[in-house]
């Protein structure tokens, strides 16, 4: 049986880990829409569920690496990159669901709140209001590189930090130890 490439075992588990990542993230905000719980302590969930599934998939990607390649700060942050690439992706479809599908007019009503809420002007409003609900901005992919810049931007964050906890040195003699021991 051929070994996979290291580069193709970080994309294996970065296009596994984003599909599940962006599903559970859309599945968040699924929840959030349907219990109508907008909040700080919702956004911070949305975090930690992005936290642990860096975690989560960088240990299985170091531990599939095995500790003769190591894994490097770079190594997995590039991986962190990759996942929030391959997550955002289905994160953005999904909003695009919820957002132009499921939900349109909760969306738009939340949208005008929040700019009269701003202290904008009511010719402003109306403005933005008519953008908000022009073509261009229900394509879908306005949605998909929304939802890759979001999660680059936010996963990035936080990979930095947790790279420095994920990363783990190349043992040069891991792959030496083959039982032998010639003084028995």
């Amino acid at each position: 049986m051929q070994e996979k490439s290291p580069s193709k075992m970080l994309w294996n588990q970065a296009l596994s880990g984003g599909l599940l990542l962006g599903v559970a993230l859309f599945l968040w905000d699924l929840i959030v829409y349907a219990t109508d719980m907008q909040s700080f302590g919702s956004s911070l969930i949305q975090v930690a569920i992005l936290a642990v599934a860096i975690v989560f998939f960088a240990t299985r990607l170091r531990i599939q690496r095995g500790p003769q390649l190591g894994f490097s700060y770079g190594t997995s942050f590039g991986f962190v990159m990759a996942l929030m690439l391959c997550g955002g992706a289905v994160y953005g479809v999904g909003q695009f669901f919820l957002q132009v599908v499921i939900a349109p007019d909760a969306y738009t009503e939340a949208y005008e709140l929040t700019l009269i809420n701003s202290g904008m002007d009511d010719a402003l409003i109306e403005q933005m209001m008519a953008l908000r609900t022009s073509p261009l901005f229900q394509n879908p992919l306005i949605f998909l590189f929304s939802g890759i810049f979001t999660l680059i931007f936010l996963g990035g964050f936080v990979g930095l930090i947790l790279s420095a906890f994920l990363q783990r040195p190349a043992d040069p003699f891991a792959g030496q130890n083959d039982g032998y021991n010639p003084q028995a």
